[in-house]
């Protein structure tokens, strides 16, 4: 995510098309910032998968002063 984005509100869409997909760990309602959030899909024939999500800022790419004279 672009740095200074707010992400205490992020909520993921999930589309598929298995038997289901589950929340296994973490705040839906308050996708937190580098931590992660584990999800475990379940896929049509009895398969399932866990996916760990995590979102992560991009560096501040604005320029700082780092000595005056």
């Amino acid at each position: 995510m672009p740095f200074g984005t707010n992400s205490s509100n992020l909520e993921p869409t999930i589309v598929h098309n298995g038997m289901s997909v589950a929340q296994t760990s973490g705040d839906l309602n308050n996708f937190p910032f580098n931590t992660p959030v584990i999800f475990t899909v379940t896929s049509a024939d009895g398969i399932t998968t866990t996916y760990t999500v995590t979102v992560k800022h991009q560096s501040n790419s604005a320029a700082q002063i780092t000595q005056f004279d």
